[in-house]
């Protein structure tokens, strides 16, 4: 698919699909090359790296509540 964004211009959107139970679900969106698995990914690894996995928890239930 495409969006628009804020500039009027056209902006791909490719959808990355698993099979699961029978039905076709949506894993990963990646928009201007730029995976939003891997982008979570990397933040992930700086908040860890610069802290620990259990500031990493902290954060995301932060963020979630």
């Amino acid at each position: 698919s495409s969006l628009v964004n804020s500039k009027g211009e056209e902006v791909a959107v490719v959808y990355k699909l698993r099979r699961i139970d029978g039905k076709w679900k949506v894993y990963d969106a990646v928009v201007e090359n730029i995976s939003i698995i891997n982008n979570y990914r990397s933040q992930f690894d700086r908040v860890i790296s610069s802290s620990s996995y259990e500031e990493l928890l902290k954060r995301l239930r932060d963020k979630a509540g």
